[in-house]
């Protein structure tokens, strides 16, 4: 039981570092994309007013989009950071998850499945007495 642990939780720790790499990526690909396209409204600027002339009527400054892009990619840049962070905090939650069968410290555990509560003396864990759960969080 302990090695089936050890091996969800090594397949799971490599599914979350590939997802925050993925993460990583998609957020630089994004801001590489916005400067290139920063960089083509830059060049083509003057061609785009006068062709959209009627669509930018209002006068879209090139500051106010350089500073909506700006504000994108700190907000890009923020959202990787926390779901950087969320992963982090499941992949400890994960860490701290005890099976039936598994020797476990003595203290108080949740069952994951329906939320009860109970006192466990040191040992392996038993399965859940109310609805036969076998993962246990430690509270």
């Amino acid at each position: 039981m302990k090695e089936k642990k050890e091996k969800i939780n090594a397949e799971l720790v490599e599914k979350l570092e590939k997802l925050k790499e993925e993460i990583k990526k998609t957020g630089e690909k994004t801001a590489a994309e916005i400067d290139k396209t920063m960089l083509e409204i830059g060049k083509d600027w003057e061609y785009l007013m006068k062709d959209f002339n009627e669509f930018f009527k209002d006068a879209v400054s090139k500051e106010q989009v350089k500073d909506t892009i700006a504000k994108t990619k700190s907000w890009l840049s923020e959202t990787i950071k926390n779901v950087a962070g969320s992963l982090l905090n499941m992949e400890k939650e994960l860490s701290e998850l005890h099976e039936t069968g598994n020797d476990a410290p003595a203290g108080k555990y949740e069952c994951i499945r329906c939320g009860r509560t109970f006192e466990h003396n040191g040992g392996p864990l038993p399965h859940c007495k109310l609805c036969g759960g076998t993962t246990f969080k430690k509270l």
